[in-house]
């Protein structure tokens, strides 16, 4: 099963309703991984605020008729269903190669052991599966847009699940 394609006006007026109104008049829209369940945990990270950077291959916004963001753009995250989770402000895009990514950066990610070798570990099988997507070869020389965000606007329904304090 394939995710939704959110309608951007849909996304504002569902994050109006609940208490956001989104300050910018084009908003990106975005979301993390590349199936449900990678989708639910990378956002949980967003939305507890372990989880202050990305990283994508410059050929699936082209792919995706998408500018690469910039340093203050916003965008609406929405979950593997197309509905809002949050919404991000970019604070810092640069694009190096596959192994000159930072090892700080790799640790913003927020992602398991924090450490560049796991960072190198899972995007390797995840750019690889994006790279067979878009018809390319995954590389070590393969270009990443690096970027850092900060969260602006975690929606209601997920604050719960982003607090470590929630009953299970």
């Amino acid at each position: 099963m394939s995710k939704a394609t959110p309608d951007p006006a849909r996304l504002i007026s569902l994050l109006a309703e609940d208490g956001f109104v989104v300050p910018a008049a084009k908003p990106l829209v975005g979301d993390f991984g590349d199936s449900r369940e990678l989708s639910e945990e990378l956002l949980a990270l967003v939305c507890a605020g372990s989880k202050t950077a990305t990283s994508s291959l410059p050929w699936s916004w082209e792919a995706d008729g998408d500018p690469v963001a910039r340093s203050g753009d916003l965008e609406m995250v929405v979950d593997w269903d197309g509905l809002p989770a949050a919404v991000i402000e970019y604070t810092e895009v640069f694009t190096v190669p596959f192994l000159d990514v930072p090892a700080d950066f790799a640790r913003d990610e927020g992602e398991g052991d924090l450490s560049l070798e796991a960072w190198r570990e899972g995007h390797r099988r995840f750019f690889t599966r994006e790279c067979a997507r878009l018809g390319r070869e995954a590389s070590d020389e393969m270009p990443v847009v690096c970027t850092r965000f900060r969260v602006l606007y975690v929606v209601r329904a997920r604050r719960h699940r982003a607090s470590p304090q929630s009953p299970a």
